[in-house]
């Protein structure tokens, strides 16, 4: 008969497999193509852009909006994060969103009136076409399509200003920001109706659990999880004294208080080590995973030192 593996043994061959599969998946789930965030600017703008949805000011008289994002920079990442705020206006379904293209078409049946608009509102100082990034604009744009009888008629404008964003001094994101403020005009009352309070994010601290989560990540996967193999393998071994003592007393409430503690401190080890400081439901699930594993592990470490060592 061919021999069993030890416990060790096991422990290899079913990490080995568990992690190959994690990292493949992980891989191809992760991957992008182009300029990108950085995995913390990633973190920080999307906990902004949760808040700035469920902010987004409403007003009665108001139901057709024209929206205009301001930034203070052109980086791909900024104009990513104004995008971002942009889709977050039109999925909360508050405003109905005035299209700038079906409005530009409108305002070009009259050349005269588009014109003016051209030169005096939508040129930029280079003289190229722009959009109307102004309330003054925007409003002498809704004006001119009222003229033209445009459906459906927009009565108010949003306008969202990103007045932070800055990635930190250095490479590795500490004292990265990120603001959002907002405000709505409305047509009926020709003035600003509501604001919103400025929504800010950012990594003051370097142990910000998002600081330590994206400095573990800067990390090899593998060196992590062989450090964690290390540990979490030797811990019965490195204890053994500990654990004959238990077993000596023939009692299986203790024995099993003994797996259960090896077991918390594998996965107390697996969080930084294995999950970078990561939450969710990621990370809960491969919680159930290690422990299962380690559950089978120490066990059967604990029943070969009981069997062998005694």
């Amino acid at each position: 008969m061919a021999r069993s593996l030890s416990p060790l043994g096991k422990f290899v061959v079913g990490s080995a497999i568990v992690t190959i599969i994690v990292s493949i998946t992980a891989y191809v789930v992760t991957r992008k193509d182009g300029p990108q965030m950085t995995p913390l600017m990633e973190q920080l703008t999307e906990t902004t852009t949760v808040d700035f949805a469920k902010q987004i000011p409403r007003y009665r008289d108001v139901e057709t909006i024209y929206l205009i994002v301001h930034g203070r920079g052109h980086r791909t990442p900024e104009l990513q994060f104004r995008e971002k705020l942009r889709e977050a206006v039109v999925a909360s379904d508050k405003y109905r969103v005035a299209r700038w293209k079906e409005m530009e078409d409108t305002l070009k049946q009259n050349q005269n009136v588009f014109r003016k608009l051209f030169n005096k509102f939508l040129s930029d100082d280079q003289g190229n076409f722009q959009e109307p990034t102004s309330v003054e604009a925007a409003s002498a744009v809704i004006e001119q399509l009222d003229n033209a009888n445009y459906k459906p008629e927009i009565d108010g404008i949003l306008v969202v200003d990103v007045t932070d964003f800055y990635e930190g001094p250095g490479q590795d994101g500490l004292g990265a920001k990120v603001g959002v403020e907002a405000k709505l005009w409305a047509k009926r009352e020709a003035k600003v109706v509501t604001t919103m309070p400025r929504i800010q994010h950012s990594i003051e601290s370097a142990w910000d659990r998002r600081y330590l989560n994206h400095r573990a990540k800067q990390w090899n996967f593998f060196l992590r999880f062989f450090a964690w193999f290390v540990i979490a393998c030797g811990l019965p071994w490195g204890g053994i004294q500990l654990v004959r003592a238990v077993l000596k007393r023939r009692n299986n409430g203790l024995t099993f208080t003994l797996l259960g503690i090896l077991i918390v401190i594998d996965l107390v080890i697996a969080w930084p080590l294995l999950f970078a400081f990561a939450l969710g439901g990621g990370v809960i699930v491969g919680c159930v995973i290690v422990g299962a594993m380690m559950a089978y592990y120490n066990y059967d470490a604990v029943e070969y030192i009981n069997r062998r060592l005694l």
